[in-house]
């Protein structure tokens, strides 16, 4: 094959670290196809739970980049099918009536009328030698291509998943701060009436009573801003699992849980089993065999094609040259695997066709073995004469 042969790309490393190392350090490896599993039950919360699970059957961007892998593995079977023949075949069947009134040039007799249907099968067979290696480095490109597409369905099944759960545990943060600043309010709203009931009294201005006022008025449209922030947060989760905002309602939590343990080694695992970089690996792959067959362009290619073609039979035609297969297995199933009638080219007449080794006729009348010798030689004399042949 001509082109570059592809090496992963590497990165100039020493043999070993200027500090040392703590125990059990290691040196990186790809390991994108790990399986993740369903990482949100450490949270412990069955309604994220229930929520995550709608992404992957939901979701339309992940349907939508589910769907493109699937079309990147079936184009692997395409760009392999270019390593073997094609055979392709056009059927056709035609009806023609011709007119009583026409006189035949040959036979001088006026031609028979009547529905002629013919029949036509070509066959057609065309093979490209894969000489440069072309075909062979494009089913390489569309192998990476789909590993690439793997990686990127794998990457946003990830990014919403983590997104789904961002939002809500977001949203459970929001009511927290709406419980509290409902709190405040409440507060404020006891500190106004009290310093009104001062004014009342001649103790505080109106401007201490202005102030509470102010004061009360900003925690009330903080707590609206928050309200609305929850919405767009529980519309976001609505979008994120498929479904419209109106059909997905997430009730009010004030509850805390203490998150899970993260242990000290997830950092530097989760960097292992980023799929953004195996997708862009994978790209740069097939980004190298495509210079293969830019290269093998400049080559000539060796086609091989071949034809075939069958002579408009009628259909009465076609039966009449099956019979006598039909009679010699019927009359002697002993000999009918051995009974072979390949019809000549251009035959078009049952009289044509020879039984061989069976010891019948056409017509299906038994013969002797002297016999024979008159029957081929009637049955080439033409299809009449045999046919008068026979019944002699």
């Amino acid at each position: 094959m001509v082109g570059p042969k592809y090496n992963r790309p590497g990165a100039p490393t020493s043999t070993a670290y200027k500090e040392p190392l703590p125990a059990g350090w290691k040196e990186a490896q790809p390991s994108d196809g790990a399986i993740r599993g369903k990482w949100w039950e450490l949270y412990n919360d069955p309604a994220l739970n229930a929520l995550e699970e709608q992404v992957s059957i939901s979701n339309q961007s992940f349907l939508a980049a589910e769907a493109q892998f699937r079309a990147a593995r079936e184009a692997v079977r395409i760009a392999r099918a270019a390593l073997f023949p094609t055979v392709s075949t056009s059927p056709s069947i035609t009806s023609s009536k011709p007119s009583g009134n026409l006189i035949n040039n040959q036979t001088g007799r006026a031609s028979v009328p009547g529905v002629r249907t013919n029949y036509t099968l070509p066959l057609d067979l065309s093979y490209q030698a894969d000489i440069w290696g072309s075909v062979r480095r494009n089913i390489r490109a569309t192998a990476d291509n789909a590993q690439a597409s793997a990686a990127q369905l794998e990457n946003a099944r990830l990014t919403f998943q983590a997104e789904l759960a961002q939002d809500y545990f977001q949203l459970h943060g929001t009511d927290r701060d709406e419980e509290l600043l409902a709190t405040t309010v409440k507060s404020y709203e006891e500190f106004l009436h009290l310093t009104q009931n001062r004014l009342s009294a001649g103790v505080a201005s109106g401007g201490d009573v202005a102030l509470a006022q102010t004061q009360l008025e900003n925690a009330r449209a903080q707590l609206i801003d928050l309200g609305l922030v929850r919405a767009q947060l529980e519309h976001g989760i609505a979008i994120l699992i498929g479904k419209p905002p109106a059909a997905v309602t997430i009730g009010h939590s004030t509850t805390q849980s203490p998150p899970p343990a993260i242990p000290v080694s997830v950092p530097s695992a989760l960097l292992e089993r980023r799929p953004d970089i195996a997708a862009a690996e994978r790209q740069m792959a097939a980004a190298n065999e495509q210079i293969g067959i830019a290269k093998a362009a400049f080559f000539p290619t060796l086609s091989i094609s071949a034809s075939a073609r069958t002579r408009k039979l009628q259909y009465h035609e076609l039966v009449r040259l099956a019979k006598p297969l039909l009679v010699c297995g019927a009359a002697d199933g002993r000999d009918a695997l051995r009974c072979r009638a390949p019809p000549r080219p251009g035959a078009s007449d049952a009289s044509l066709i020879r039984c061989h080794g069976c010891g019948l006729s056409p017509g299906g009348t038994k013969r002797s073995p002297a016999s024979g010798g008159q029957l081929g030689r009637a049955a080439s004399a033409g299809g009449g004469n045999a046919g008068r042949e026979r019944r002699g």
